[in-house]
C-alpha cells in the first residue's frame, strides 16, 4: 500500500528541479562573477525560455556561444562590460523575443550585430556608451517585422 508524504512546497519544487532540470524554464547565473560564457555547457539549457546572465563581468559574445538554446524567449546580459558581438553570435536564438544589453560597454550597433533574431520584438541596448550606429542598409532593422521595442536612451 503506498503511502503519501506531505511536503511543504519549497522542499517539494527544490526535489523536482534536482530530479528533472529540463522542467525549470529559468536559467539564472546573475552576480556570479561570469567572464567567459564558453565555461557554462549551454546544451543543458536548451529547453530553457528565459535566460539570466546580468550582473557578470562578461565582456563578449562569442560566436555560436548560444546555438543550443532554441527555446529561449528572453535573454538578459544587461550590467556586464560587454564591448562587443562576435559575428554569430545569436546563432541558434531563432525563437528569442526579449534580448536585453542594457549597462554593458557597446560603443557601436553593427549592422549584422542582430543577425538571426528574426523574432526579437524587444531589443534594449540603454545605457551603453554608443557612439555610432551602422544600421543604414541594414536588413535587421529594415525588415524585422516583429521588433516593437528599441529601448536605446542613455547614451545615444
Amino acid at each position: 500500500m503506498a503511502k503519501w508524504v506531505y511536503l511543504p512546497m519549497t522542499i517539494l519544487i527544490t526535489l523536482i528541479f534536482a530530479l528533472n532540470l529540463e522542467m525549470i524554464e529559468t536559467a539564472k547565473f546573475e552576480h556570479m562573477g561570469i567572464i567567459n560564457l564558453t565555461d557554462i555547457n549551454m546544451e543543458q539549457y536548451s529547453t530553457h525560455w528565459e535566460m539570466d546572465f546580468s550582473d557578470n563581468n562578461i565582456e563578449s559574445i562569442p560566436p555560436d556561444i548560444f546555438s543550443a538554446l532554441v527555446s529561449a524567449r528572453t535573454l538578459d546580459l544587461s550590467y556586464n562590460k560587454i564591448g562587443e558581438v562576435l559575428n554569430d553570435g545569436w546563432r541558434g536564438l531563432m525563437n528569442l523575443e526579449d534580448l536585453y544589453l542594457r549597462s554593458n560597454n557597446l560603443t557601436v550597433v553593427e549592422n549584422c550585430m542582430f543577425e538571426y533574431l528574426d523574432n526579437l520584438i524587444v531589443l534594449s541596448l540603454a545605457d551603453n556608451m554608443i557612439q555610432e550606429i551602422k544600421v543604414r542598409g541594414s536588413s535587421y532593422f529594415n525588415n524585422n517585422n516583429t521588433l516593437k521595442s528599441k529601448s536605446l536612451l542613455g547614451h545615444i
